[in-house]
């Protein structure tokens, strides 16, 4: 299967997955997810995640950026190619519901709001699910090939380039493809996803950043 950007050929994939490839795959810029400030972390004695329009100016804003590894179904209008936002399944009720939970907010400023902006490494539909006919679930071989594909087409330079435009304070990289190392502190498997966006981080951003699981995870790693 061939893939291609604007018309322009960036790779090709003959992974086995679950359903028919066809010859080629076309993904347009106006297909593209935008990145979304989802709300806002306030402490009040304990930590509040709270919509963008109730934070007042006068507080002191951090800009968080919580990264996801791409959209799914949920993240387009049914069967179409309509973007309607990032996280906007499992993955965002869990943001808002189990963000405050998460231990690495326990170490944040409190006397800083949080701005959280939920991005998508690659802004576009790895999983292909609106793209190509016969899924029953996610195909996680075809999401990742085409993820890796497009990584290294264009979507890498594009990630970078957004995270400098936005400027954040810290970055959470929830990507999937994370682990637990031998002191208990999550890190990217290694050659996952995870790991491919984690090293354009290092090798980009100057701020503090730390990992996560993806907050769709199951099990025992959920977000809860």
């Amino acid at each position: 299967m061939n893939i291609y950007f604007n018309n322009a050929l960036i790779g090709t994939t003959t992974v086995q997955c679950s359903v028919t490839l066809p010859n080629r795959i076309d993904y347009y810029s106006s297909h593209k997810v935008n990145d979304e400030v989802r709300g806002y972390l306030v402490f009040d004695g304990t930590w509040n995640f709270i919509p963008p329009c109730s934070v007042q100016k006068e507080f002191k804003i951090q800009k968080l950026a919580l990264i996801l590894e791409s959209p799914h179904k949920n993240e387009y209008q049914s069967n179409s190619y309509i973007p309607i936002g990032p996280a906007k399944g499992t993955s965002g009720e869990r943001i808002e519901r189990c963000i405050v939970n998460r231990q690495w907010v326990r170490q944040l400023d409190s006397n800083c709001v949080y701005e959280i902006c939920v991005m998508n490494a690659i802004q576009y539909q790895c999983s292909a699910w609106n793209y190509i006919s016969g899924f029953s679930k996610l195909d996680t071989v075809l999401r990742n090939n085409l993820f890796k594909k497009m990584w290294t087409g264009f979507a890498r330079k594009s990630f970078v380039h957004r995270i400098e435009d936005y400027s954040p304070d810290k970055i959470v990289n929830c990507c999937t493809g994370m682990t637990t190392d031998n002191t208990g502190n999550v890190c990217p498997q290694r050659n996952s996803l995870a790991d491919l966006v984690e090293k354009a981080i290092q090798t980009s951003f100057q701020g503090s950043h730390i990992c996560d699981y993806h907050p769709a995870t199951l099990g025992k790693k959920q977000w809860k």
